[in-house]
């Protein structure tokens, strides 16, 4: 699924070594994944035998209750991969697996592919004189904006948990140029339109920020929010108004 040249992670229903419900749903060693001076993170693991993956850790039922997790999960892949596939927006790709821990737990694995690179919130500032980053940065912002115009309208569930820390600049092990990467791939499902207004905020607060640290004005980024937001019934766009969004529209 992740290299068609690599053996991917056998899980344990793939995996006919594995004869313990107790046992840890993959081949191979999981370690404790090195990020350097980054903050450190308990939850990541990596496969000695896949360098190129990372594995997180979690409760089975921080994204959904027991019942609902193999419902939940499957979604939310999906929807991560029609980010990248239809809206043009660079996700690692990605698998949740349900398993046991070492200790015998139920447990949510995420597989994902592993993007080397800084994370955008901590190189904003940096990166100034950087349009290659800047460009991809606000098609980012664009495809963002696209989404959540076409999902409101729609009236479907979607993801809606983003911000500038989702994000890395960097590569897989098979990029040859930096892209912006949405690596946070928690499965936050806006499924009764409760988070329609704190998405659109979001939105205009990750573009403003962007915008005042790189000194630059995103023309398209706006372009595009403007139109999104002027399609919205009078109500919402009443509804969702803040100062932010209104100084995004105002130019």
């Amino acid at each position: 699924m992740f290299n068609p040249e690599k053996e991917t992670p056998k899980t344990e229903s793939e995996n006919k070594e594995t004869e313990s419900e107790n046992k840890v749903p993959f081949s191979g060693e999981l370690k404790m994944a090195d990020f350097g001076k980054q903050t450190s993170r308990e939850t990541i693991r990596e496969l000695e035998n896949r360098p190129d993956l990372l594995i997180r850790k979690d409760d089975l039922e921080r994204f959904a209750k027991k019942e609902r997790a193999p419902e939940v999960y499957k979604k939310g892949e999906r929807l991560f991969a029609e980010l990248r596939e239809k809206y043009d927006i660079p996700v690692p790709r990605m698998q949740f697996v349900i398993g046991k821990d070492e200790a015998g737990r139920e447990t949510l694995y995420t597989i994902i592919q592993k993007v080397e690179g800084e994370n955008v919130e901590d190189i904003l500032q940096a990166r100034k004189n950087d349009p290659e980053f800047k460009n991809k940065l606000e098609d980012v912002y664009v495809n963002l904006t696209r989404y959540f115009g076409d999902k409101h309208k729609n009236g479907v569930n979607f993801l809606w948990d983003f911000h500038n820390a989702q994000f890395v600049y960097g590569k897989l092990e098979s990029d040859k140029e930096n892209n912006v990467y949405m690596v946070d791939v928690d499965p936050a499902l806006n499924e009764a339109g409760y988070y329609n207004r704190i998405f659109i905020n979001r939105i205009s607060g990750m573009i403003l920020d962007a915008e005042e640290r790189l000194g630059v004005k995103f023309l398209k980024a706006r372009e595009e929010f403007k139109k999104m937001f002027d399609s919205l019934s009078p109500q919402d766009r009443k509804d969702f108004l803040t100062s932010e969004i209104l100084s995004l529209l105002k130019g």
